[in-house]
């Protein structure tokens, strides 16, 4: 008889799920760190990191009054050309004169098809590279194989990742930070008015001890009664896996969880400041962060122009974090980590009768941080932003290459980060013509 779900999750540590860490390192002198911004919705990329011509394509010119700073212009960044507004989205310019022009931290990758058009459907694509939501995610399949030893492999403070098979390394925030009262008591959830505080009962050492004995004794006795060689083990093994990360987690990260207010969504900023403490404290290789942003503009796409500028402004931050942030071996994280921002999609070419625009399956993306070539552009679309073929080694817009996917993609970004990407995408051509090295 196969253990179910609910049985196997009964009394698992802080969140944890069910999977095993694979063991897939391919390479050492590579990134230690991976932290995956993700813009949920589809963000209008024309507005900033693929200019087009107002010729072929409804810009941020359509609302632009032309007159003082609000001027919309394309400027060049090494090889990157951007889209620009001095006066309404101040802080793209900022982004890209300081991690672009000065410190040249940041490559794009434009023209990554999608093929869906449906929310539902390009997200598990995006973020897992196969059109399954059941599978692990990039933030996920790097932290499984590079936090073999450290309490988590990954975290996801967006609510936004799969976990699939892996979810035993992998730490899940949740959506109101349900993961700060599970891990610290003391700090729980706020009690209905009139009721007593929370919490009402706080284990003590004996008490986890005992805790802990208890579920190593029913862990025997499922061995015990439905242990099978097979499934059932393989679930067991997870279900133990993820109590001994979560205790260890929830030992070792100590005051970094004192930004938490459980039952309180974190802020973008709080993402980044809590991802960064993990990472450089070594209680995870991977974090993936979101925006809490409303990109899907059907409605007057004009508010994508500040959704990108205070995005900008946020991964200016990041990046400083990352610069002042020293990591478990005494480098700059930002010399250990690759940062991936990127969507599901982007929007269509043309506005709509709501002064909005539409999916448009397509995807570009930004790298920001180290382990790839910096101030480049690799791939391209069309005057309508639609995704171009490429060879594949170079990156090179070329017709007698071929289109890169999102599993080609994503593949990709597994290999940059040392990480051999056929367990996880068989038989998949990887596109990283960007890999360092």
């Amino acid at each position: 008889m196969d253990l179910t779900r609910r049985q196997i999750l009964a009394g698992s540590a802080a969140s944890l799920a069910l999977g095993l860490p694979t063991r897939a390192r391919a390479s050492t002198d590579v990134p230690r760190h991976f932290i995956l911004v993700y813009i949920e919705g589809g963000w209008d990329t024309t507005v900033s990191i693929d200019p087009k011509s107002p010729d072929d394509v409804d810009g941020p010119w359509n609302f632009s009054s032309d007159v003082g700073d609000d001027v919309e212009y394309t400027k060049a960044y090494r090889d990157m050309n951007i889209q620009l507004n001095d006066g309404t989205r101040p802080y793209i310019t900022d982004f890209f004169e300081r991690w672009a022009a000065e410190e040249n931290r940041v490559s794009l990758v434009r023209g990554t098809w999608n093929g869906a058009l449906a929310h539902e459907t390009a997200r598990p694509r995006t973020l897992t590279g196969t059109t399954l939501g059941s599978n692990p995610d990039l933030h996920a399949i790097i932290g499984s194989v590079l936090g073999e030893s450290t309490p988590l492999g990954s975290i996801d403070l967006s609510s936004m990742s799969y976990t699939g098979y892996l979810a035993a390394s992998s730490g899940q925030m949740g959506a109101r930070a349900q993961m700060g009262a599970l891990i610290d008591p003391y700090r729980s959830f706020a009690a209905p008015a009139g009721e007593a505080p929370y919490p009402r009962f706080v284990p003590g050492d004996a008490d986890e001890d005992a805790i802990q004995q208890i579920l190593r004794r029913r862990n025997s006795q499922y061995r015990e009664a439905r242990g099978d060689g097979g499934k059932n083990d393989h679930l067991l093994d997870a279900r133990i896996e993820s109590m001994r990360r979560g205790l260890q987690f929830q030992r070792e990260s100590g005051s970094l969880l004192e930004i938490i207010e459980p039952g309180k969504q974190m802020d973008f900023a709080t993402q980044m400041d809590l991802a960064t403490g993990l990472l450089a404290n070594g209680l995870c290789h991977a974090a993936m962060v979101e925006t809490r942003l409303e990109w899907d503009t059907h409605v007057s796409n004009i508010g994508q122009g500040g959704k990108q500028d205070s995005t900008f402004a946020h991964l200016s931050y990041l990046n400083e974090l990352l610069k002042t942030t020293l990591d478990s071996t005494g480098q700059p994280m930002i010399d250990s980590t690759l940062v991936l921002v990127t969507s599901e999609m982007t929007r269509t070419p043309l506005l709509n009768s709501s002064m909005g625009k539409d999916h448009w399956p397509h995807c570009s993306s930004i790298l920001m941080g180290s382990g790839f070539k910096p101030g480049r552009v690799f791939g391209g679309t069309n005057q309508i932003a639609e995704s171009l073929d490429v060879d594949f080694a170079t990156g090179a817009v070329d017709s007698a290459g071929e289109r890169c996917k999102y599993d080609n993609f994503a593949a990709g970004i597994v290999q940059a980060m040392g990480v051999d990407p056929e367990p996880f995408f068989p038989k998949v051509v990887p596109y990283s013509p960007y890999q360092a090295g």
